[in-house]
């Protein structure tokens, strides 16, 4: 065995370097130049047919080249962009596509828009590009963004509320969660507090709800009275919240405005009651809705709009609201869908069904500052809101089924039109602009959220998750699917119908399934049809149910009680008076003759009574000490 030469495995590796060799010098240098790794080892490839081990790392160049090619897929084209005139004659220039630069630098293959309006304002325009997010068939009616611009929450008319999630979500574009705050009730207005922590949602119901950042419930308001007929005597809403948002001064308390005229002023820590009241009337002095509300900056001025377009201003203070003017015909022959005060807490803009848009100031609210006209609305919900900068107001346009609704952006100076993106929908109900990531959100009527941004003015928000590639299929996944939903067994549907499935179904599909089940809606039983007039499954055609109910109301029957006591003696008068057997036959020997006297005439009289006061009484009564009597 000691003689034995070990076996020689050098014809193996000859003329290829180590597997696990480390690079040389001027091949790491090479590497770091291109950006790249070490290069793979081919020797292993040769060997083993494959490089490394593990998930293969994606290079430096092959990121960047993915980066590039998803970010144009985002990229919006330049005819869906009109720009309007200026206020210079020089026109501004189209929104163009940067043309392709150096390897050296990458920034410049990236979207720009040059134009004079970039130039006045501070963030500039971020309509370049746009991420598609997908929340039902109905039209968005709420969105809201937190303060850092992280995470977005959506609402529609199909009652569900999602929560998206920017900073996790990639190219796929789904929701983290979806939620039902108030089942059968469309969302009408969302929106996030100072903090981030809390999400106020305003629904059809007449108590506005309060959830924290995952949808978590954290609070409810209590209903009013409907029977109080003065809405300002109730501790809550009687009617469907329309519009809500959060103090801008008290980090837990927030406005909402109904449909029964008032506008209340709510604490997250006392939810049975509001703490400032205050209410709307018409022309008339009648109840009429609100549709939209909102403080000033400072606090100090609610401003309500109605739904017989009649714009209300209020004045706030720590314990009451006081009613300070009103404009009945702000938007005369439509309703008023939104108002947005400016930084100021003077200015603010009004939108309304009408087609136009008004820009009010609040110490002089008979007439309006300026007015734009030509911009149609279809939903009262439409949105109005400025620029964080305040030199743009945006709102969106909307129509009947063949109508292509735009973003409209407006200069705050004049109110001319500066840009129109058209969105390819019938209608843009919501529109918000953050100001930390720099990017709109449109709540669109066709169910999706297209979110606007710019890949060079803009910063994090839909920018992260619109090159982030989505995670890739694991074979584990179609093996064992999803782990919360219910198993495909053919022999346990009338368990799956009663079990989680049944808690999917709507309020509605659930009491038509329980109508249909006789126990559990204690449903009588029906009367017997028989072919043979016989009864069947131990019960006969009689109205009792069971044979045991018949047996016993038998045995118990008594024929007597059907049948009159006077007509069964008077069938035997004849028969007693020609045999008088039962009474006179007995005494004929014992008893004297019957005599009447039919002469006397009875007196039906009653006997008189003794009158309670005696005439005779002074005389009985004792005279010096003798007693008079007759």
């Amino acid at each position: 065995v000691g003689d034995k030469k070990p076996r020689d495995f050098s014809y193996l590796i000859k003329d290829t370097p180590i597997i696990n060799q480390a690079p040389t010098e001027a091949e790491q240098e090479a590497a770091d130049d291109d950006g790249l790794d070490a290069p793979p080892d081919a020797a292993m490839a040769a060997m083993m047919g494959f490089s490394a081990f593990g998930t293969k790392v994606e290079t430096a160049a092959e990121k960047q080249a993915r980066e590039i090619k998803l970010m144009e897929k985002r990229k919006r084209s330049s005819s869906s962009v009109v720009e309007s005139g200026t206020v210079s004659d020089k026109p501004l220039d189209t929104v163009s596509t940067g043309g392709q630069a150096d390897d050296d630098n990458d920034d410049e293959t990236q979207v720009r828009v040059t134009t004079a309006e970039d130039e006045q304002s501070t963030l500039g325009m971020p309509i370049s590009h746009e991420v598609t997010l997908k929340h039902g068939d109905k039209p968005v009616s709420a969105i809201a963004l937190d303060p850092n611009g992280s995470r977005l929450v959506t609402g529609g008319y199909d009652y569900q509320l999602k929560l998206w999630d920017f900073n996790g979500m990639d190219s796929a574009l789904r929701a983290f969660r979806t939620t039902e705050p108030h089942e059968g009730y469309p969302i009408r207005a969302l929106s996030f507090s100072s903090t981030g922590d809390k999400i106020l949602v305003c629904t059809g119901k007449a108590q506005p709800k309060v959830v924290d950042r995952d949808g978590s419930d954290i609070m409810e308001c209590l209903r009013g009275d409907i029977y109080i007929y003065d809405s300002a005597k109730t501790h809550g809403h009687v009617a469907l919240v329309n519009s809500g948002s959060w103090h801008p001064k008290e980090k837990n308390w927030f406005l909402t405005g109904s449909t029964d005229s008032t506008v209340r002023v709510w604490d997250v820590d006392e939810p049975k009651r509001s703490k400032l009241v205050g209410k709307c009337r018409s022309k008339t002095g009648r109840r009429v809705a609100v549709n939209t509300c909102q403080l000033s900056r400072d606090g100090k001025f609610l401003v309500a709009g109605c739904e017989d377009g009649a714009v209300h201003l209020f004045n706030v203070s720590r314990t009451v609201i006081r009613h300070k003017s009103q404009v009945q015909d702000a938007h005369a022959g439509g309703e008023v869908t939104s108002v947005a005060f400016a930084r100021d807490s003077d200015r603010f803009v009004s939108r309304g069904t009408d087609g136009t848009l008004k820009m009010w100031s609040a110490k002089k609210l008979k007439t309006p500052l300026m007015v734009a006209e030509d911009l149609p609305c279809f939903y009262n919900c439409t949105d109005v809101v400025w620029s964080p900068d305040e030199k743009f107001i945006l709102t969106g346009t909307s129509g009947p089924d063949d109508f292509q609704a735009a973003l409209i952006i407006l200069r705050a100076s004049n109110l001319e039109p500066a840009y129109r993106v058209g969105v390819g929908c019938r209608g843009v109900l919501r529109v918000l602009w953050h100001l930390k990531i720099n990017q709109i959100v449109l709540g669109c009527a066709d169910g999706n959220v297209k979110v606007l941004f710019d890949p060079v003015k803009s910063d994090l928000g839909a920018k992260l998750c619109a090159t982030r590639a989505p995670r890739k299929t694991d074979p584990l996944d179609m093996q064992f699917g999803n782990l919360n939903s219910a198993a495909m067994d053919p022999y346990m549907i009338e368990e799956m119908r009663k079990g989680s499935w049944m808690d999917q179904r709507t309020a509605g599909a659930r009491k038509a399934m329980q109508r249909k089940d006789a126990v559990a809606s204690r449903m009588p039983e029906r009367p017997i049809v028989s072919e043979r007039g016989v009864g069947k499954q131990g019960r006969t055609l009689s109205y009792s149910g069971s044979i045991s109910q018949y047996v016993a109301k038998r045995a118990a029957y008594d024929p007597t009680r059907d049948v009159d006591p006077r007509e069964a003696l008077l069938k035997y008068a004849d028969v007693a008076e020609s045999d008088p057997q039962f009474v006179n036959k007995a005494y004929l020997e014992t008893q004297p003759q019957t005599l009447y006297n039919f002469d006397e005439v009875q007196d039906d009289k009653p006997e008189e009574k003794k009158p309670k006061y005696d005439p005779d009484y002074k005389k009985k009564q004792h005279i010096g000490g003798y007693r008079v009597e007759e």
